[in-house]
């Protein structure tokens, strides 16, 4: 039994139930409606299926985890060795007491020459750079770098690790350096360019050493260690650096292990000539150790060529 008024009850409904009006107009026997107002002008967006949110946000939440859990990985394994602003960098503005002869040991011409490097698309960045100029603050590659370490709490390796550095440093520099001994020195960030009383009349040698978290106390966080050079020079002239330091956090490195050792001693001894960090992840000159990486990279190698390959600087003009 039916009512007045209701569809026929085979006729197609809605999901909501209700019969939609073109279908009774059907049943009923009167012509179509023209539809061609519901079709789209761009044939693309006719093609266009709909977007199947639910899993389109289950999609994006299983992709923000996975790069959360990377990320979390990938931090568990670096070691910061500086933040922004970099503490990294002790250098000071200038050197201020100087020797009486500022370039005792220098000779006419360079001592070495640095490795080639290949700086095509390659990162690198300077600390320091001459006045007015692009060059970088160097060394003077006409005298050698005279360098003492501070033994107290040094780790196991510790030395092979800082001698097999410095051997690094200079085939890849053409510099040259010369162990001078071991030092009581203390290290400090307002360390003297030259103190006559411990080393005589000049400059005073690199000092490295190795640090403990009360001597250094950010170092009981996450840093391994710090490290730059103090520059002298004429005012308007060209510069050059005279001398610097490198801490090492004793206690973590030993913790950390050899390669940890190694990548540390090779990225603050590259602050220690002039390197600064870069945001390029495969260059060890990165602010952080990378899992597996510790040797120079590219970018690091035409940086430290280009440092080695400074002038002869005439310091007392």
């Amino acid at each position: 039994m039916s009512r007045h008024g209701d569809p026929p009850p085979r006729l197609r409904r809605s999901p909501t139930g209700r019969v939609p009006q073109w279908v009774k107009d059907e049943a009923a026997g009167l012509p179509a409606p023209d539809t061609r107002w519901r079709a789209s002008s761009d044939p693309l967006l006719a093609l266009r299926s709909p977007r199947p949110v639910g899993r389109f946000r289950r999609a994006c939440g299983v992709l923000v985890a996975a790069a959360l859990i990377a990320a979390a990985a990938l931090l568990q394994r670096a070691h910061p060795l500086g933040l922004p602003p970099d503490p990294g960098n002790l250098a000071r503005p200038r050197a201020t007491a100087v020797p009486a002869n500022p370039d005792a040991g220098q000779i006419d011409h360079p001592i070495g020459t640095p490795a080639h490097a290949d700086a095509h698309g390659h990162l690198y960045l300077f600390e320091r750079h001459q006045p007015g100029s692009a060059a970088p603050v160097t060394y003077d590659r006409c005298r050698p770098i005279h360098y003492v370490v501070r033994t107290a709490g040094e780790p196991a390796g510790g030395s092979a690790a800082i001698s097999n550095g410095i051997r690094e440093l200079e085939e890849t520099t053409g510099l040259r350096f010369v162990f001078d001994g071991a030092t009581t020195e203390v290290p400090s960030e307002h360390r003297p360019a030259y103190q006559p009383a411990r080393y005589g009349d000049r400059w005073a040698p690199v000092l490295i050493a190795w640090v403990t978290p009360q001597e250094v106390p950010r170092f009981s966080a996450h840093e391994l260690g710090d490290g730059g050079s103090a520059e002298y020079g004429p005012a308007a002239g060209t510069r050059a650096y005279v001398t610097g330091q490198v801490r090492l956090a004793s206690a973590k490195l030993a913790q950390d292990g050899a390669r940890v050792m190694r990548a540390t001693v090779l990225h603050e001894l590259g602050h220690l000539v002039g390197l600064a960090h870069v945001s390029d992840p495969s260059q060890l000159m990165f602010p952080t150790v990378r899992s597996g990486l510790t040797d120079f990279g590219a970018g690091d190698r035409a940086g430290l060529a280009e440092l080695g390959s400074g002038p002869c600087v005439r310091l007392s003009q």
